[in-house]
């Protein structure tokens, strides 16, 4: 594949689908919907395991990524999926340099964002599963689901390979998107971004939300707008206080407690 390949993983609810709109807008690059690349790579590693056998992954990895864009005009690929941070890890092992783009957020920040969209959406599979449960208990179920893993493996990365890891903060995204985009275009090498409109940002593929049954998983708006809702309505003291403790990733000084 006659490609530059890059992953852009992180946590939910933080901007990728944003960053992705914006970095589309250069048409040497090309950011994907959300993959399910990794996914299959796990099934088959899944299956090799349950057969007594082994297999280099990376083959089916890269023989997937050339099926999906060998066509493609973009010069610099960007596989999207939370899922990349789990296999992160092991890339930067066999791979010479890759890098991973990661967009992150306040942890209550993402749990408030998630819960107000599962009481927009309370026909999805989630809030069907959790039922009528308290908003703490909601909050910790989707930290336990969607949020502990990713916390963990990028965790690893940034200890292991800290040079491979761009972190990309939803506040600075909000509200330095410039500072941003210079950030990842000089981690990543891309060419010149002179060319972004920041007054009209439209995804350039749709993802299909009806996979979630959520509506607005994945809306831009055309300019950015910083949500303007209350976090703290969204969550109870109990949660509040756990979130608090949770080791994270800041942008400048790695993990923090």
């Amino acid at each position: 594949m006659n490609k530059i390949l890059y992953y852009m993983g992180g946590l939910p609810r933080s901007g990728s689908t944003l960053l992705a709109a914006i970095l589309n807008q250069n048409k040497k690059i090309h950011v994907s919907t959300t993959s399910n690349v990794p996914e299959m790579v796990v099934e088959h590693m899944k299956q090799l395991k349950n057969m007594g056998q082994s297999d280099d992954w990376r083959l089916v990895m890269y023989d997937q990524l050339h099926s999906k864009y060998h066509n493609h005009i973009g010069e610099f690929i960007v596989e999207r999926s939370r899922s990349w941070n789990g296999l992160f890890p092991d890339i930067c092992e066999r791979e010479d340099n890759p890098k991973l783009i990661a967009p992150i957020r306040p942890l209550k920040e993402i749990v408030a964002s998630a819960i107000r969209l599962f009481e927009l959406n309370p026909q999805n599979e989630f809030s069907q599963f959790m039922g009528n449960v308290d908003i703490d208990e909601k909050g910790m179920a989707f930290y336990e689901y969607y949020m502990k893993s990713s916390i963990e493996s990028l965790k690893m990365v940034f200890d292991k390979h800290p040079d491979n890891i761009c972190i990309v903060d939803f506040h600075d995204l909000m509200h330095r998107p410039m500072h941003v985009l210079d950030k990842v275009y000089k981690f990543c090498n891309f060419p010149n971004g002179g060319m972004h409109d920041l007054g009209n940002i439209k995804v350039r593929e749709i993802e299909d939300d009806r996979i979630w049954d959520i509506k607005g998983l994945h809306d831009v708006k055309p300019k950015i707008t910083p949500p303007t809702y209350r976090p703290e309505n969204y969550f109870g003291k109990d949660l509040a206080l756990f979130l608090d403790g949770v080791d994270t990733i800041n942008q400048d000084r790695g993990i923090i407690v």
